[in-house]
């Protein structure tokens, strides 16, 4: 008993320093993301009046779809990090997140650990933390559209 609550702790404190880690998938969907707002931006801007508008429009939705696959690859990561730190391999074999949609795979039967309500949280918490980083770059971009095309 008490390994598994140190092994809980030990996820709960060390993952989300190591999913910080270098992720070249994750990365790849973030710069993705990062690409859809840097490229579309003057465009919204020159036909959105509003600065705050053209963010939204950007973030929720002509790069909504990019941003959620970074967004989701980060959280199943997490969460895939914390069963390895709490399950035994041989249970975790062929789970797997898609490198590309970010959506957690498994094998037909796959029963996740009933108790995940901590993860549930935990995931929920780090889906608005990133969301921000998207608006802030996009307003950026926005702004600085909008500031050239006044030149």
């Amino acid at each position: 008993m008490k390994s598994m609550l140190f092994a809980a702790l030990a996820a709960a404190v060390i993952l989300p320093a190591a999913t910080a880690l270098a992720d070249p998938a994750g990365e790849a969907l973030e710069a993705k993301a990062d690409a859809c707002i840097r490229a579309q931006a003057p465009q919204v801007s020159a036909i959105t009046p509003s600065p705050n508008e053209a963010v939204t429009f950007l973030v929720d939705g002509l790069c909504g779809v990019e941003i959620q696959r970074a967004e989701t690859y980060n959280s199943n990561q997490r969460v895939l990090a914390q069963w390895q730190a709490t399950m035994q391999a041989a249970a975790l074999a062929n789970v797997s997140v898609d490198p590309a949609s970010g959506e957690l795979k498994s094998p037909p039967g796959f029963s996740p650990p009933l108790n995940t309500s901590s993860m549930m949280l935990s995931t929920l918490r780090n889906i608005t933390n990133p969301r921000a980083h998207y608006r802030a770059l996009a307003a950026q971009a926005v702004l600085a559209a909008k500031a050239g095309a006044r030149r």
